[in-house]
């Protein structure tokens, strides 16, 4: 099957990619909490600071998500010519197979690392940061079936 991944494909494979999660919301809410609590013991103006401070990091992970990644994804994508010619994909018992203009590489399934998924993408990570993009829409019901009984076996990030 042939897949061909989009710049906007490229974009939402890398929210999903960066996408906070509730241990993150907790983390970052208990470090606000922290810096709120210790600042109220050391006066007003360290309170005025780590409010401000709190406030300023949200609105940095704001502004990253919504103007900083698209503009990063658009320009990886230029660079990146590979993913504009796509590949061909195959998936069978013990290895997940591509096949492009340039490369010809089999995985075996145990090696990824972990996966996560929305209701349009795939990611299989070969390590923390190196992922598969798979966009569900291009893939035949057979293939999504077949992939979907590949990823419980690999764990959940």
């Amino acid at each position: 099957m042939k897949i061909k991944i989009s710049e906007k494909d490229l974009l939402n494979c890398y929210r999903l990619h960066g996408k906070i999660t509730k241990n993150h919301i907790l983390l970052l809410g208990g470090l606000v909490i922290a810096a709120i609590v210790i600042a109220s013991q050391s006066g007003l103006m360290a309170l005025v600071y780590a409010v401000a401070g709190s406030v300023g990091g949200l609105l940095g992970i704001v502004v990253y998500y919504t103007l900083i990644m698209p503009f990063k994804s658009k320009k990886i994508y230029r660079q990146q010519k590979s993913l504009h010619t796509g590949f061909e994909l195959t998936l069978t018992e013990h290895a997940i197979n591509i096949t492009s203009a340039n490369a010809c590489v089999t995985t075996p399934w145990h090696e990824f690392h972990q996966y996560k998924q929305n209701k349009g993408y795939v990611l299989l990570y070969h390590s923390d940061v190196l992922f598969l993009m798979l966009p569900k829409q291009q893939l035949t019901d057979e293939l999504n079936t077949t992939l979907q009984s590949h990823l419980g076996k690999i764990p959940r990030q």
